[in-house]
């Protein structure tokens, strides 16, 4: 029997469009520290700086968080096509914005909506759901790693190395008023570009895989967890076995005890979570109750928190001259750095899928953890390095950085790759999507709270120890807690 066809322009659209998202998020990183010095005038070595990096990148997660509910349910009603070339042309509007602004405040509200309208990444994973088939979906889901390899790796470097090019490239760039005057413009009018290729393909290539639905029309399955509609649809009774009526309560869904087995009626969207959190998989498929239900559910957030706690915290600490206990690199160098780890985060999202298959779930979460817990250990080593020597930063401590940078993105994806897989595993299939659901909502959490805390952490540590040993008492502490954390995933069973 033939293979089944894949629809590979529609797919190599969408893997686009998803690299396209992780451009929009990450080229402000390598820049962002000066950017924020730029418009609020601070000196290199500001104590305030990493608290206000930090709001800076959590507003994104934050935006994201808030908008995220809403796509789903707007592709359903709506169809894919319109919601995801408006949310392509308004992030990239957002980020044109955030570039153009000169105050703060304006910067932290453009970033925001750019993540409040980031629902390309949505809308096209779920276009993906729609061409593809059983026979063909693992093959395709499996190149979404790819997408946002490819997407860490140009976002960075493309912020790093365009930003300031007046200052940076005089003889190209120097006398234009528009980037004098906005010298953080031309990275993300670069990647507005990258999102208007990703539009005009979406445009030509993409046909509508879903109809749109009349008002009401929409599949009971389809309905937003926390909307206005107080009732329990009569589809999701009948899947999950329990008597096909609808049944007034709080927004909610339906949930066959696993303990129990048979119908016990319809269970509030709390009793649902907490479900979520009391259950992991075994190889089986089986649901049991896991050793420690708390450090099951925790995964969810500390996956995200630990891996996107130095996102902006490492920028300013980078950027941050050596006098002031930094590294004292530019804005480039940033970029290069950062994009080093995108790289590494491509070869492992190819082994990713064959030590799930080896060894199981728990097995691959352990060892993004242990990653995690090394590559926290050296910037404290390093920070200690530059407190006792006191001198420009030596080849060996930036060879330590890259090496961190690298495992650091192989955490992030070992990690949440395999928390996605035993997130799934965690309750009966007819909940299986609002299981993965209350892993996103974990995950958006600790992606705004871990630079936001981080960052606010930081710079109250410079500010009470000083410059010279604030970030190596900083670095240091966040290293005890990261290894405290992976006490968490002890009690998840080695043989999920």
């Amino acid at each position: 029997m033939a293979p089944e066809a894949v629809n590979w322009p529609v797919v190599f659209t969408m893997l686009f469009v998803i690299m396209c998202d992780a451009l929009n998020q990450l080229v402000v990183f390598p820049f962002l520290p000066f950017m924020i010095r730029d418009q609020l005038e601070l000196a290199p070595d500001d104590p305030k700086l990493g608290s206000l990096a930090g709001f800076a990148a959590a507003a994104y997660n934050a935006g994201q968080f808030l908008g995220a509910p809403l796509y789903g349910t707007a592709a359903d009603r709506l169809g894919r096509k319109p919601v995801l070339l408006v949310c392509l042309m308004l992030s990239g509007l957002c980020i044109l914005g955030f570039a153009m602004s000169s105050s703060y405040a304006i910067s932290l509200g453009m970033r925001s909506a750019q993540g409040f309208f980031s629902g390309a990444v949505i809308v096209g994973k779920i276009v993906l759901f729609d061409v593809t088939t059983p026979a063909t979906e693992a093959q395709v889901f499996g190149m979404i790693g790819l997408s946002f390899a490819f997407g860490y790796m140009l976002g960075p470097t493309i912020g790093g190395v365009l930003a300031q090019p007046s200052a940076q490239y005089p003889a190209l760039f120097g006398g234009v008023a528009l980037l004098e005057a906005h010298p953080y413009l031309l990275p993300c009018a670069a990647t507005f570009a990258f999102s208007m290729v990703g539009l005009a393909g979406s445009l030509l290539l993409l046909p509508e895989t879903h109809p749109r639905l009349g008002k009401g029309a929409a599949p009971s399955n389809a309905r937003p967890l926390l909307g206005l509609d107080r009732r329990t649809p009569s589809r999701d009774s009948q899947v999950a076995g329990v008597a096909a009526e609808l049944a007034t309560c709080r927004p909610s869904v339906v949930l066959v005890d696993p303990l129990v087995g048979g119908d016990v009626g319809v269970r509030t969207s709390v009793n649902v979570v907490l479900s979520v959190m009391i259950f992991c998989a075994t190889t089986a498929g089986r649901a049991t109750v896991a050793p420690d239900a708390r450090a099951c559910s925790a995964t969810f957030y500390t996956c995200a928190f630990r891996v996107c706690r130095y996102v902006e915290t490492l920028p300013v600490w980078l950027a941050t001259p050596v006098s002031g206990g930094g590294l004292g690199l530019s804005a480039s160098s940033i970029g290069v750095l950062t994009a080093v780890g995108g790289f590494s985060l491509l070869l492992t999202s190819v082994s990713t899928g064959f030590l799930l298959g080896r060894f199981g779930g728990a097995y691959v979460l352990h060892l993004g953890y242990a990653l995690n817990a090394l590559n926290s250990a050296g910037p404290p080593l390093i920070a200690l390095l530059l407190g006792w020597w006191a001198a420009a930063p030596p080849l060996l401590p930036v060879a330590v950085l890259v090496v961190c940078c690298c495992m650091n993105m192989a955490s992030k994806s070992f990690a949440f790759t395999a928390v996605t897989m035993l997130s799934k595993g965690c309750v009966p299939p007819a909940v299986q999507g609002l299981a993965l659901g209350v892993n996103q909502s974990c995950s958006s959490t600790g992606l705004a709270l871990g630079p936001l805390a981080c960052g606010v952490a930081y710079s109250a540590t410079v500010g009470l120890v000083g410059p010279q040993w604030g970030a190596a008492v900083f670095f240091l502490a966040l290293t005890l807690v990261g290894l405290g954390a992976n006490m968490l995933v002890v009690g998840i069973n080695s043989n999920t």
